[in-house]
Order: structure tokens, then C-alpha cells, then sequence
């Protein structure tokens, strides 16, 4: 009983106090589980448990796991996942890194 308690305390300090890897290490507003739509769930997922193993490696700022959850926040899941997928895509050794904010005009 002793070991499941102290389990949980570790893994509740682990998810909630980590520095988030997406931001570069930089402490992001904290967000209530009531403001995070069910969409965002994989990508939080990814920031808090698989981002922090590899470290800040994206080469764009904001991050690409930041930049999906904006672009989802602003535009909807299936504009917001395109526009993240073209941003993933773009995300590679042979790209510049450089400041990419997400597009106020889409339809250009």
C-alpha cells in the first residue's frame, strides 16, 4: 500500500510540476483540465511523457507540438491538423530552423 501511494505522488509531481520540453524548457501558463478540448489530449500527452525524453529538438519556434495546439485552438481539428502536418513536414535537417507562427490568412 505504501509503495502504490508513494507511486502516485511521483508520478502526480512528474506530470504536473516537469518543466514542458515543446516550449524550449520555458514554463508555459498552466492549463485546467476544463479549458482542453478532447483533441489536444495526444499532443499534451506528448509534451508531458515523450517530449521531455528527447529534449527540445524541434528547430522551429514555437515548438511543433505548441504550434498544433494553437493552430487546433484556433482553426478546428481538420484545418489545424493540416496545418500542423504541413509544419511537421517542414520540420527536417534539410529546413533552416526559424520563428514560424501560425498563418492569420490560410486560404491565400
Amino acid at each position: 500500500m505504501r509503495f502504490l501511494t508513494l507511486f502516485l505522488l511521483i508520478m502526480h509531481n512528474f506530470l504536473y510540476s516537469m518543466p514542458d520540453a515543446s516550449t524550449g524548457w520555458e514554463k508555459q501558463p498552466e492549463t485546467h483540465i476544463h479549458e482542453v478540448s478532447s483533441t489536444e489530449w495526444p499532443i499534451i500527452f506528448f509534451q508531458k511523457i515523450l517530449s521531455p525524453q528527447d529534449g527540445p529538438v524541434c528547430r522551429f519556434r514555437p515548438t511543433c507540438s505548441r504550434f498544433s495546439r494553437e493552430a487546433i485552438r484556433k482553426y478546428g481539428f481538420f484545418t489545424g491538423a493540416m496545418i500542423s502536418a504541413d509544419r511537421l513536414i517542414r520540420d527536417n535537417p534539410f529546413n533552416p530552423p526559424e520563428i514560424d507562427e501560425i498563418p492569420t490568412d490560410i486560404f491565400q
